[in-house]
């Protein structure tokens, strides 16, 4: 009975602590994966300042306080996603303080902060996904998303630049997810869910854990159909591209952007070391230039990836961590555009090989360090691609892509209320030819040097400011162009927390330099497809973010985020930056009464404009499409959990129905836009063993 007393108050004071961490520096919710029964009973007798202490190692590759973390920090846990009963991952990410997404029909894009310059590095159980935004190399990136929302255990999302950590990819931040939060303190856990909704939504998911001394498994399987976004075609472009249509082309988009998606991860551990399985599957349709004739262009990705880890204390000091992973990515893609008889298909793979290994060393109470090797070798790169009817094709086979780096850190402490850290990243780049429709590009090698700093201070144990100061780049390697894109980022935060509120207030600064656009058009005077590229642009970003929650009342939970930011194009300053919305704001309500939980949020993304092209040799530029207006979301759930197991889920998104848009880009080229997903709601039944 004590211990029944014991984890009821734990419970408790978890709700509280769940409420701190969705904003701000994160603070922390439970306890991970390493925490053993014991030590989670003592956590019902300490203070909500102690559970600040809790360590977390995804935002620098090593344990250490979440008040030390030099990045702006979000973390969800199982019981977020379960209050706010968010559908899908794409959903989730689009709640984030500071997020916003723009579908372009083909990928599901990440904004931060208001702008949509670079890339994210997504990784699984702290196992970097297939490289992300290595533009023209990797594949599409929409397959990401393809994780069950029921698998995911926790997320932990760091905005801001993130190369010094985790190599090219993390421009403008992370995102890990977990689906392994489970250890052999804990009972074996069986989990089926299954979901139907609107928009011929279907959903299935099945999950099976089994602890064993020293180590466990976790098996993952979900699978996701729904109809997607619908419209007419009338209400998107303007009534010049209305009159050049086909006759015979589709007047609608419904049926034709329908998505398919199943996956299965597998993890098994035991003592330090784990391996990982994970096997992505999405079919999906997407818009390429003009309508289709018949069913749409019908796209196929597929992702396999195997890891081995280990992670390991060799002593008090000293600890160890490394990694092997494999991955073999392919996209194949059947066109059904421009014209009735039309013939033509894309087809890309790619292939990566792995390793890292790092080590934290503490040889002081005041000095901690980290420094570390990774290797990575992209291979069988090819993109092939045949359309008859526009003479368009290619078989580029690009060489492999090597890099290896190093990097570290060092932090010291001269004192209890000051942290100083400094870090950087060295990155040596193969020499690489590149295929291209005028013939071979030679790359030269290149060695990057990235640095970060920071300076944290503690005026009490509720309160931490943060200057935060850091680089990130960004490869164009699979193109003829050596210039990377190149941020600069400056940050400075208060956070200040209490029993039952929190408030955050952030001011930051990015500069982004050779920004990458890639033009696809077909030349209406030749009838020729064209695919160029450009690296000049540049961009500045200022902005400032308030986030803040609070408990009134029992059960009862309030979120709030704000986010007010402007970007200049330096390059052309007459010109507003596209994709960038100068107003974020997100809120959150939650009340649990008994077995019930009643959830709503509601996110506002302010007005953008779409990418600009130049017409001529003169000077001339011109929008791809209208800007579209602000949207604010609506999204409520209703969740029933019974003693049995059994729970029922309602869930809706987009409730008023708003008919929002995304700007137009240069394959999804409607004048008004293109638009975003109406109103869905899904009922879901499942249970799951307690």
């Amino acid at each position: 009975m004590e211990r029944v007393r014991k984890w009821s108050r734990f419970t408790k004071l978890r709700g509280l602590f769940c409420l701190l961490s969705i904003h701000g520096t994160a603070t922390a919710q439970e306890a991970s994966k390493n925490v053993h029964a014991q030590e989670m009973d003592l956590l019902a007798d300490i203070s909500l300042v102690d559970l600040l202490n809790l360590r977390i190692d995804s935002a620098s590759k090593r344990q250490e306080k979440l008040t030390e973390i030099p990045a702006s920090v979000v973390i969800l846990t199982r019981s977020d996603i379960e209050r706010f009963g968010y559908a899908t991952l794409d959903e989730l990410l689009a709640e984030l303080p500071g997020f916003f997404l723009v579908d372009n029909y083909e990928d599901q894009e990440i904004g931060v902060r208001g702008t949509l310059d670079g890339g994210i590095q997504f990784l699984m159980n702290s196992i970097p996904i297939q490289p992300s935004r290595i533009k023209g190399l990797s594949v599409a990136e929409r397959l990401r998303m393809n994780v069950p929302i029921q698998s995911i255990d926790r997320i932990e999302v760091v905005r801001g630049p993130m190369s010094v950590i985790y190599g090219n990819n993390a421009f403008s931040g992370s995102v890990n997810i977990i689906t392994h939060e489970v250890d052999d303190s804990k009972d074996e856990e069986f989990h089926v869910a299954a979901a139907y909704g609107n928009r011929n939504a279907n959903q299935g998911f099945a999950r099976v854990s089994y602890p064993w001394k020293n180590g466990g498994l976790v098996l993952n399987g979900g699978y996701q159909k729904t109809d997607g976004i619908q419209g007419e075609m009338s209400e998107l472009m303007s009534p010049e591209q209305l009159e050049g249509l086909d006759p015979e082309m589709l007047t609608s988009l419904d049926g034709l952007l329908a998505r398919e998606q199943a996956s299965v991860d597998l993890e098994i551990y035991h003592g330090d070391f784990s391996t990982k399985f994970y096997f992505g599957n999405m079919d999906y349709g997407f818009y390429v230039f003009a309508p289709s004739f018949h069913d749409g262009n019908q796209l196929q990705d597929q992702n396999l990836q195997a890891s081995l880890a280990y992670d390991g204390e060799l002593s008090d000091e000293f600890s160890l961590k490394s990694y092997v992973v494999y991955s073999h990515q392919t996209y194949d893609l059947e066109f059904d555009f421009l014209s009735h008889d039309l013939e033509g298909q894309q087809s890309q793979v790619a292939r990566r090989l792995e390793a890292e290994i790092s080590a934290h060393w503490s040889p002081l109470r005041e000095v901690e360090m980290l420094w570390g090797f990774n290797h990575q070798a992209l291979f069988d790169l090819s993109n092939q691609f045949e359309i008859d009817l526009i003479d368009a094709r290619a078989d580029r086979k690009a060489d492999p892509y090597f890099r290896n780096d190093l990097f570290g850190e060092v932090m010291y402490s001269p004192f209890q209320a000051l942290q100083l850290r400094a870090g950087a990243r060295l990155s040596a780049l193969s020499k690489r030819t590149i295929e291209t429709l005028d013939g071979p590009v030679e790359l030269d090698s290149d060695l990057i040097a990235l640095p970060r700093f920071s300076i944290i201070a503690y005026p009490d144990q509720r309160s931490s400011f943060k200057l935060l100061v850091g680089m990130a780049t960004q490869d164009h390697r699979a193109l003829p162009i050596s210039e990377k894109e190149r941020m600069k980022s400056a940050e400075i935060s208060y956070l200040t927390l209490h029993d039952n509120w929190n408030i955050q207030a952030s001011v930051y600064w990015t500069r982004v330099d050779n920004l990458l656009r890639i033009f696809q058009r077909l030349d209406e005077e030749t009838g020729v497809y064209v695919n160029d590229s450009d690296a000049s642009g540049a961009r500045v970003t200022r902005g400032a973010e308030l986030m803040g929650s609070v408990t009134p009342l029992d059960g009862l939970r309030l979120d709030a985020s704000t986010n007010l930011q402007r970007s200049s194009d330096l390059v052309n300053p007459e010109i507003e930056p596209d994709h960038s919305p100068s107003w974020l704001v997100k809120g959150k309500a939650s009340y649990s009464l008994s077995d019930y939980t009643f959830a709503s949020t509601v996110r506002f993304v302010d007005s953008m404009h779409s990418s600009f092209q130049w017409e001529s040799a003169e000077g001339e530029w011109s929008r791809r499409g209208d800007s579209v207006p602000a949207y604010a979301l609506l999204s409520a759930n209703i969740r029933y959990d019974h003693t049995s197991g059994v729970y029922f889920n309602l869930h809706g998104s987009n409730l008023l129905d708003q008919q929002f848009r995304y700007p137009a880009n240069e394959l999804v080229n409607f004048q008004k836009g293109g638009f975003g997903l109406g109103r869905e709601i899904l009922f879901t039944v499942a249970f799951k063993s307690r």
